[in-house]
């Protein structure tokens, strides 16, 4: 877990997460900022980022998609439901 976004960058290099979960607001730069560097590193570009945000506006889930994200959920959700889009994306 990490509580800012620098950290998330550097956690996706060291560890190569099967996915990850990507909060939209942190303290430091955006999670939009981190997707987009991550997508842009090969080393990372491949992993799989679900954005978890409580911006739900159709522009917040465009600009999350056109990120690199590959999904948006929604705060609050329904845990189910997040374990159905992880499980979508992780064999």
């Amino acid at each position: 877990t990490a509580t800012d976004g620098r950290t998330a960058i550097e956690m996706a290099h060291q560890h190569q997460p099967d996915l990850i979960l990507l909060d939209i607001v942190l303290p430091d730069i955006s999670g939009l900022e981190v997707a987009q560097c991550l997508k842009q590193d090969s080393r990372t570009a491949k992993i799989p980022i679900i954005a978890v945000t409580g911006m739900v506006s159709k522009e917040q889930k465009e600009r999350c998609l056109s990120a690199g994200c590959v999904d948006f959920v929604a705060k609050p959700y329904d845990i189910e439901f997040l374990e159905t889009v992880i499980k979508s994306y992780v064999s």
